[in-house]
């Protein structure tokens, strides 16, 4: 809320942008948010259909609020469509990365044997550190609707520019 209030105070230079995508996604979020809270809870099925209607109509009209401050910006679909392959690419580029990272019991030949069980934990935290955002990939790749975001947000920029 902090950041919707910096772009309240501002909204004279536009520095909040949203585009149809977005706002699709930030109500799918919204709706599995909502779903998944009420899935901790053990509650009878139409109990759950009341509450969620009730929340979610809450959210959903926040959730709306705050997307009329922000500046909604068209997009070129032929112009996003260009960037979405670079998109891809450069997502499989970074899998394909992730894959080749060098494992840490490369990296001890030139440890001494005494330390070698030390020193393998310290190389393969860091490396877990420097590289979780690659391994990440691995574990959870990208979903394609961000891919679509982050062309879009290459297209906007260019037009910016």
């Amino acid at each position: 809320m902090g950041l919707i209030g910096f772009v309240k105070k501002h909204l004279s230079k536009r520095i909040g942008i949203v585009t149809a995508t977005i706002e699709e996604q930030a109500y799918n979020a919204l709706e599995r948010a909502v779903k998944d809270e009420l899935k901790n809870q053990l509650v009878d099925r139409a109990t759950d259909f009341q509450i969620f209607s009730v929340i979610f109509n809450i959210c959903e009209d926040r959730l709306r609020n705050i997307l009329s401050i922000l500046r909604r910006e068209p997009v070129d679909p032929k112009e996003v469509s260009k960037n979405i392959k670079k998109v891809f690419d450069m997502y499989e580029g970074l899998t394909e990365a992730a894959y080749d990272l060098p494992k840490p019991e490369g990296l001890l030949t030139f440890i001494p044997r005494g330390f070698k069980a030390v020193a393998f934990d310290i190389f393969k935290t860091q490396d877990e550190i420097i590289n979780s955002q690659l391994t990440n990939l691995l574990r959870k790749p990208v979903e394609i609707s961000d891919k679509i975001i982050l062309a879009e947000a290459i297209y906007l920029l260019n037009q910016y520019k």
